[in-house]
């Protein structure tokens, strides 16, 4: 039996880090002020991060004695501190920011300064320490504490008003040493990283009255940031009181927006209402870019197809190009090609099996012709990984393009032409990004499909590209005959134009699309037959999280081998997608890939061919199951075959399932019911939803 002991406090200093959790755990070991061992239990309740070696931590809980591992102190809560007494000798020769600092120099310094080395550190007494390091070292040594030692006052002034300690590097990256000053000054900067409710009750503790500017300013800024977290980059006036009003009255919310437009904290723009400072800043900046592309004008011409005998350089690529794939481009393509050869910014529109990748290689056969450099880039790695493999030339993500940029590995000369594919998951900042890394003379051509989901980023560009006169566009609807084989393109081009289609019953293995019809409480058992049928070659897109959990815990219970990593919800054979962009690795955000083996602790995941070893302390938050995956993660990427759940969701509307249904190459199946799926085609897109200030006049 388990000896539970009375609830105590600790100050340990961390020396290994034994074991992680997926929820955020850890078992850690560390020594006391007087030297002696404890292990640390944490769930991921009482630990927001995991714990650093050489770090301090304060620990509350209580000691219990395991029957295999002896006492360890269970913890109720954990939290970062500076060491004090012996500790921060062990502190600094572990600490790998105190360069040039090890265990002998450590050592010399408790030696000869003992319970004396705290204060001399906090109060920055470089002579002190340049008597026993040298003035090179003791510099080092008391800057670098300065930093720690606000990180701790920080966490101390998070943790006693329940901010999450989380939000700690998101501070320290826009403040640095002075976030707690500025905190203090203004808590409503706190808007930035955590609710309204929550920052205006600890602002009411700190004294600060309800008519104080700080708060009205914060009220304003706060509801048009709130927004933009929904997609939006612009709320209108009247959405703008009514919400503000909620939260400082009606009395003081006109007042609270004009000083929050005065104080600079939100845009007054032209007559459609207010923009977040940032939000407003880049789509003017995205406006300005494009107009000045736009402004070029044309840089050549192109013939009359096969009306004149000496066809341009064109017609002759085109020629070429059909005489090679023994097929003729039609009227569409022919005019796309055209347009994005003889023009700075040019779009090409169109959905599932129209041929947008045939019109992507003859552009590209032109450019070669005219000795034109050329850079295709997608914002997904499989995106990008299919685009090279279909055009026969080198692609790149957005964010390894951007880097390359920003490095200077990557030299754009002013004639380059660039090729954007699934332009319509491009957002706002991204878009910016984009145009910014392009010198003067580049030529620009967006490619995508704007009836597909808008991006997961604020703000809205390529879809109202496609609406406007302004830019020479090529709507693509032509499906060709392989492609309307399986019967994809024809349904799609339906839930495109907001009819619903037939959509025929399961029956098995077969190309097209057809509906598995069930309740919710069926949809794991119905998508557990369909991986008998399918095998290991088929995908689930679900539209919630909550959707994407359960069938993901399901199927690893069901499919994932018996080599489990311990303490996490990994098995070999599962699929997992990669959670963000790790350019070290070659890894984006969005890659899948199947977990090969287990050894060390460390998971081996081969991703698209390359197998990389991922440890354990590294797993969160960079790669989850993925058995099931979102519409948004799937954007970009085409599979053999998807199954799509089709559930009521506020989320579940028209865009996805279109998005979903594209996704497929041979097969698609519902799974669910079919009343979700009939209104979410006949309603509207969620792009249409979006409030936006982006256009061009």
């Amino acid at each position: 039996m388990n000896k539970t002991f009375s609830h105590v406090e600790e100050v340990v200093s961390v020396t290994s880090v034994r074991s992680t959790t997926q929820a955020g755990g850890a078992i850690f070991a560390g020594v006391r002020e007087d030297g002696t061992k404890v292990i640390v239990v944490a769930s991921h309740r009482s630990l927001v991060r995991f714990p650093v070696v050489g770090e301090s931590w304060k620990v509350q809980g209580s000691y219990s004695n395991h029957p295999i591992h002896g006492q360890q102190l269970y913890a109720v809560s954990c939290m970062y501190v500076l060491p004090q007494g012996r500790l921060i000798a062990n502190y600094l020769a572990s600490d790998a920011a105190f360069k040039g600092i090890g265990p002998s120099k450590a050592r010399r310094l408790w030696e000869m300064l003992g319970h004396k080395l705290r204060p001399a550190l906090d109060d920055s007494d470089t002579d002190t320490f340049a008597a026993i390091l040298g003035e090179r070292l003791a510099a080092c040594i008391v800057e670098t504490w300065k930093h720690k030692y606000a990180e701790a006052e920080l966490v101390k002034y998070l943790d006693e008003f329940g901010f999450d300690l989380r939000t700690l590097t998101k501070l320290q990256r826009a403040w640095g040493e002075y976030a707690l000053q500025m905190l203090r000054a203004n808590p409503y900067l706190m808007l930035a990283f955590s609710s309204w409710k929550h920052v205006d009750a600890v602002a009411k503790k700190l004294g600060i009255a309800l008519d104080d500017i700080r708060r009205l300013v914060g009220a304003a800024e706060s509801c048009v940031n709130d927004r933009l977290d929904q997609g939006h980059t612009v709320t209108l006036h009247e959405q703008l009181l009514r919400v503000v009003a909620s939260r400082v009255g009606e009395a003081q919310a006109a007042r609270a927006i004009e000083l929050a437009v005065t104080e600079l904290a939100i845009v007054r723009v032209r007559d459609e209402g207010y923009q977040a400072v940032g939000a407003a800043m880049l789509e003017r900046g995205v406006e300005t870019r494009l107009l000045a592309l736009l402004s070029s004008g044309q840089i050549g011409r192109c013939s009359e197809r096969a009306k004149v005998p000496e066809i341009s350089l064109v017609d002759a690529c085109v020629s070429a190009f059909e005489q090679q794939h023994k097929f003729v481009l039609n009227t569409e393509q022919h005019a796309a090609v055209c347009m994005a050869t003889t023009n700075q910014l040019s779009i090409v529109t169109g959905g599932a099996g129209v041929g947008k990748t045939t019109v992507l290689n003859v552009i590209l056969a032109v450019a070669e012709r005219q000795n034109v450099p050329s850079i295709q880039l997608a914002l997904a790695g499989l995106a990008a990984k299919r685009m090279a493999q279909t055009t026969g030339r080198p692609a790149m993500t957005v964010a390894r393009f951007l880097m390359a940029v920003r490095s200077k590995v990557l030299e754009i000369s002013r004639n380059t032409l660039v090729i954007v594919d699934e332009s319509s998951m491009i957002d706002l900042s991204t878009m910016y990004r984009i145009l910014r890394a392009l010198p003067k003379g580049c030529r620009l051509v967006l490619v995508g499909d704007p009836a597909q989901l808008p991006p997961i980023g604020f703000g809205l560009v390529f879809h109202r590209l496609a609406e406007t006169d302004r830019v020479p566009r090529v709507h693509l609807s032509q499906v060709h005959r392989q492609a309307a084989s399986t019967g994809i393109p024809s349904i799609a081009n339906a839930v495109r134009q907001h009819l619903v289609p037939e959509v025929a019953c399961f029956t098995g293995q077969y190309a097209g699309v057809s509906f598995l019809e069930c309740g919710a409480n069926s949809v794991i058992p119905g998508l557990m037959e369909l991986a008998r049928h399918w095998g290991s070659d088929f995908q689930v897109l679900c539209a919630t999280k909550e959707q994407q959990r359960a069938i993901n815990y399901a199927f690893h219970d069901a499919f994932g081998g018996k080599n489990k990593l311990t303490g996490w919800a990994y098995a070999v054979n599962d699929p997992v997608i990669h959670l963000k962009n790790d350019y070290e690795r070659g890894l984006m955000n969005g890659t899948l890939g199947r977990i090969i083996d287990i050894a060390d602790g460390a998971l081996i995941v081969d991703f698209e061919g390359e197998v990389h070893t991922l440890p354990a302390a590294e797993l969160i938050g960079r790669i989850a199951l993925a058995y099931a995956i979102s519409v948004h993660k799937s954007q970009g990427s085409q599979f053999k075959r998807v199954a799509i759940v089709s559930l009521p969701s506020r989320i579940y509307e028209h865009a996805l399932v279109y998005t979903a249904l594209t996704r497929a190459v041979e097969q698609a199946v519902f799974v669910g019911e079919r009343a979700p799926f009939e209104a979410a085609i006949a309603g509207p897109s969620e792009a249409l939803r979006r409030q936006v200030a982006f256009h061009l006049h």
